[in-house]
């Protein structure tokens, strides 16, 4: 473990470099890098240095205090953004109407309701159906089915199955 070194500053009193970074929105290597760097430069320094370079931006009525932060409002992936970002001289609203409309991928939110149950992804429905979700997932995009599709031909499975026991 590093020394600790407590940094205060601004009325804050950091018990490390790595709180102070956390409270900056800041990524803690690049920083401890960036001192590497320029060793005659003071934490407090830094400390001001990337208070000016972290602001708040707020974009259609929603404020984001980070690349990261808007990322995932976005439901975008933050190396997607920050490429789309960097191609066009970091405009940020450009970015959300770009990507606003995104939807959640496919494994992460599904809210279906099937035969009176509730699942939220399609791992959790294979799990019900006792089946693997790999095997679930490959079914449903190899035969271009819909899930529910997909799910009552796994049912039809498990019943065929059950009958025959």
């Amino acid at each position: 473990m590093g020394v600790r070194i407590e940094v205060c500053v601004d009325g804050h009193v950091f018990k490390s470099v790595h709180e102070m970074t956390e409270y900056l929105n800041v990524n803690y290597s690049r920083l401890m890098c960036y001192k590497f760097k320029h060793p005659e430069m003071t934490y407090e320094e830094l400390y001001w240095m990337y208070k000016e370079k972290v602001k708040p931006m707020t974009v259609d009525g929603h404020t984001f205090t980070s690349v990261k932060e808007f990322a995932k409002h976005l439901n975008t992936n933050i190396n997607t953004l920050y490429g789309y970002l960097k191609r066009h001289g970091g405009d940020y609203i450009s970015a959300y109407y770009r990507f606003k409309d995104n939807k959640p991928r496919q494994g992460q939110q599904l809210d279906c309701v099937i035969d009176g149950m509730e699942f939220s992804s399609m791992k959790e429905m294979a799990e019900y159906l006792n089946v693997k979700p790999d095997t679930f997932i490959k079914y449903k995009f190899r035969n271009k089915c819909t899930v529910e599709e997909a799910y009552y031909y796994f049912k039809k499975k498990i019943i065929k199955k059950l009958n025959k026991e």
